[in-house]
């Protein structure tokens, strides 16, 4: 079965945002859950991307990227004062 581009797209995202769930429950890892809230925030899931860098936060205080990129589904969400909290850090 051939796939285009856009399918292969499609299959990525679901198995970054489905089969890895499990995984990162028991890997607590940092890096996992900073690419889930990444690939989240491009799909537009906003609160979802925040709880993905809530929990590579939760795993690593000192991963700065995840700080940085918390904010950013924050200023979609308006909260841009709140944002600036998390780009500060």
């Amino acid at each position: 079965m051939k796939m285009g581009k856009c399918g292969e797209k499609h299959d990525i995202t679901l198995f970054l945002l489905g089969s890895t769930d499990a995984t990162l429950d028991n890997q607590q890892d940092s890096k996992d859950w900073y690419n889930k809230g990444i690939t989240l925030g491009k799909l537009g899931k906003s609160d979802e991307a925040i709880t993905a860098f809530d929990n590579a936060i939760d795993v690593n205080p000192q991963y700065s990227l995840a700080w940085y990129y918390r904010g950013v589904p924050l200023k979609k969400l308006g909260k841009s004062a709140e944002a600036q909290k998390y780009w500060a850090k």
